[in-house]
């Protein structure tokens, strides 16, 4: 019993044996752990090893890991933040004697501390502007894994009702710009031609996972 993959972004059970709905099962993983899952339906079978598409029973899933990694970035930002802080009060340690800027008097008792105290101003400063900057795209990886985490995956069932709405709407879009261009109004060419695209893009998505989730009217209605 493995998982294999099915399509670009999911995975199904491949298993010697036949499972029914609802049967709870643990599958190894490569790196020697379990994954409790639940089998959603019996997909296909071939050579005898049968494929079903299954949840996991933790609720990891595509948009979960984007959204946990998001999390992570999150985190790591508030620590890099708070080090530019710390950073920056250290190079500000010294500011009212810096801020006289009175030169260094070679040659004097002062001159070796007086120069640590620039060198060290410097280097905190130096510091805390590269946590910030650190913090910075940090948030942006957040941002960025979190906006992915919005995206239609269809690793989950709940996927069904989201593709179904979103294809109704590119369709009803093509059909309103065409009504709109047969009306006389310039409706630009690259704006049905994109939207098409679109569609069909969502068809094919639809597609796969009606296969992987769709289940008999009694099933769904229960």
């Amino acid at each position: 019993m493995q998982f294999k993959k099915y399509t670009a972004g999911v995975y199904c059970l491949a298993s010697e044996t036949k499972h029914e709905r609802g049967d709870e099962v643990c599958v190894p993983t490569r790196r020697g752990k379990e994954v409790e899952v639940t089998i959603w339906k019996h997909l296909f079978s071939k050579n005898g090893v049968h494929y079903h598409s299954y949840i996991r029973n933790d609720g990891i899933n595509s948009s979960e890991r984007l959204q946990n990694k998001a999390d992570k970035h999150r985190a790591r930002a508030e620590k890099a933040s708070a080090r530019s802080d710390q950073f920056q009060e250290r190079a500000n340690e010294h500011k009212d004697f810096l801020s006289l800027a009175e030169p260094i008097k070679v040659g004097h008792h002062s001159e070796k501390r007086h120069r640590r105290i620039i060198e060290q101003a410097q280097n905190n400063a130096s510091k805390c502007i590269a946590e910030m900057n650190k913090a910075s795209e940090l948030l942006d990886r957040a941002e960025g894994a979190e906006a992915a985490s919005e995206k239609i995956f269809i690793d989950t069932p709940d996927c069904l009702p989201r593709l179904r709405e979103k294809l109704n709407k590119l369709v009803a879009f093509q059909e309103d710009a065409k009504a709109r261009r047969k009306a006389g109004e310039d409706v630009p060419h690259f704006v049905t031609a994109n939207n098409g695209a679109n569609i069909r893009r969502v068809k094919k998505q639809l597609d796969t996972a009606e296969k992987l989730w769709s289940l008999p009217e009694p099933e769904q209605a229960a």
